[in-house]
C-alpha cells in the first residue's frame, strides 16, 4: 500500500468553509459558516458560484473569534456565537450579498439522524451531547456536521488546484482515491472521504467509523452517504 502525504495549515478559515458546504442551499449565495472548536470558535463567510463551489471566502484576517469567559455558562456563550452568527447574515445581507438562511456548522461530535450530538462522542463538550447544537446557538436556521469532517472537506477542496468538474481531466491523482484526514486542536480530530473516479466525495466518514447521514451536495454533485449512522 502506497500512501501519500499532504500537510495543509489549520486555520479557522478552513473549519468555517467546511462548515458553509453542509448547507444545501448554497449554490450563487453567501453562506455564514461557525466552527467551533473545545477552546473557540469562530463565524465567517463564503460565497459559492452557480454550481456550488467556492467562490470567495472571507479573508482570514476578518474572521471573527469568540472566547469563552471565565464563568461563563456554556449555553450563554452559544447563544452569544448564534447572536453573532445571525448579525453576520444581516451585516452580509444589507451590504448587498444573496444570503442563504441556512448557516453552516462544524462542530465536535457525532450527528446522529436526529441532529442531535451521539453519546459519548464529543469529550470537550459533553453538555451537548444528547442535544441540538443548532438549537442550543439559538440559529432561526443550520445545518451542522462533524468539525473533523468539514475541514476534511475543505482540505480537500485546497490541495486540488483544479475545480471538481475538472479533476479527472487535470488532476489525474485525485481521482479513486481515499483520503485520511488528520486535524490537530484542542483534540485529535479524523475524518475518511471516498472519491470516485471523477473526482466526486461519494462518501465520508468521521471518527466514529460511521457514514456521515447528512444528505446534501458538498462538491456541486456528490451522492448520498452509502450508510446512516
Amino acid at each position: 500500500v502506497k500512501l501519500n502525504f499532504d500537510t495543509i495549515k489549520g486555520s479557522k478559515l478552513s473549519g468555517i468553509e467546511g462548515a458553509a458546504l453542509f448547507v444545501q442551499d448554497r449554490a450563487g449565495k453567501t453562506v455564514v459558516g461557525i466552527d467551533i472548536g473545545g477552546t473557540s470558535a469562530a463565524i465567517g463567510w463564503v460565497t459559492f458560484d452557480e454550481q456550488g463551489n467556492i467562490a470567495q471566502a472571507i479573508p482570514e484576517g476578518q474572521v471573527r473569534t469568540f472566547e469563552r469567559q471565565p464563568e461563563e455558562a456554556l449555553q450563554s456563550y452559544y447563544l452569544r456565537i448564534g447572536a453573532g452568527a445571525e448579525r453576520l447574515k444581516e451585516e452580509l445581507k444589507t451590504a448587498g450579498h444573496v444570503t442563504a438562511d441556512t448557516v453552516g456548522l462544524a462542530h465536535p461530535g457525532k450527528r446522529k439522524d436526529s441532529g442531535i450530538v451521539a453519546e459519548g462522542t464529543s469529550p470537550n463538550l459533553t453538555e451537548l451531547e444528547g442535544k441540538n447544537p443548532v438549537s442550543y446557538l439559538g440559529l432561526k436556521d443550520g445545518a451542522w456536521g462533524n468539525d473533523a469532517l468539514a475541514q476534511s472537506l475543505a482540505g480537500f477542496y485546497a490541495l486540488i488546484p483544479a475545480r471538481r468538474q475538472e479533476l479527472g481531466k487535470k488532476e489525474p491523482g485525485a481521482a479513486n482515491r481515499q483520503v485520511l484526514y488528520l486535524g490537530l486542536g484542542t483534540g485529535l480530530g479524523v475524518a475518511f472521504l471516498e472519491i470516485n473516479e471523477k473526482g466526486e466525495v461519494v462518501a465520508m466518514r468521521d471518527s466514529h467509523t460511521q457514514h456521515d447521514p447528512l444528505v446534501g451536495q458538498y462538491f456541486g454533485n456528490v451522492k448520498e452517504s452509502l450508510a446512516a449512522a
